[in-house]
Parts: C-alpha cells; sequence; structure tokens
C-alpha cells in the first residue's frame, strides 16, 4: 500500500468514525428535546447521558481507537457512513478483500 492510499484511508476512516457518532450523537440530541420541553426530567436526561457515554460513545470509539484504516473504511461502507463514490477506485482495490468480507458478514447478520 503506498502512502497516497493510506493517507486517504485515514481520511475515510476519520469520516466514517465523525458521521458514526454523529448518528449516536443525534440521538442524544433528542433526548436533549425531550428534556427541554419538559417530556423527561433532568436526572432522566443525566442517565440518558451516562448511558450514551458508556455505551456507544465508548463502542464507537473503541472501535475507530483499535482498528486499522482499512478495517474501518470497509466497515463504514457496509454500514452505509461511506458512499462508494467517496471511495476513489485505487482505494476500493486496495482493500477490496476486506470490503468482501464485510458485505458477507452483513449477509449473514442480516439473514439470521
Amino acid at each position: 500500500m503506498n502512502k497516497s492510499i493510506g493517507k486517504k484511508l485515514r481520511e475515510l476512516a476519520n469520516i466514517a468514525y465523525e458521521r458514526e457518532l454523529s448518528n449516536h450523537l443525534s440521538k442524544l440530541r433528542d433526548e436533549f428535546d425531550a428534556w427541554g420541553s419538559g417530556k423527561i426530567s433532568s436526572s432522566e436526561l443525566s442517565d440518558r447521558i451516562r448511558k450514551f457515554h458508556n455505551g456507544p460513545a465508548r463502542n464507537v470509539y473503541l472501535v475507530h481507537s483499535d482498528s486499522k484504516a482499512d478495517w474501518v473504511v470497509a466497515r463504514g461502507l457496509n454500514m452505509g457512513l461511506i458512499a462508494e463514490n467517496e471511495v476513489p477506485v485505487d482505494v476500493r482495490n486496495c482493500i477490496a478483500r476486506t470490503i468482501e468480507t464485510f458485505r458477507m458478514i452483513g449477509e449473514i447478520d442480516s439473514t439470521g
């Protein structure tokens, strides 16, 4: 793998991280909205923030900090966090086997 592909993989991995975290944060924003409109109490909101921090936020961080960029990008493609057209052909070719592995895992997960 050459330097330019490695650099692009790191950029795409960062995009996947930001998008995945944003998806989870938008759900947390809904909790703030519920609190703001009086639907939940301050203590309930605090509990949901703690659950977010210990759950989705931690999981996203661990997946992205403990994984290689090619794995994160292939996972991001499989999850729809990154669109195919965002990944240059040379990068896709370089990680084709990893992408295929994630597609196979996704098919297995979706069929039970």
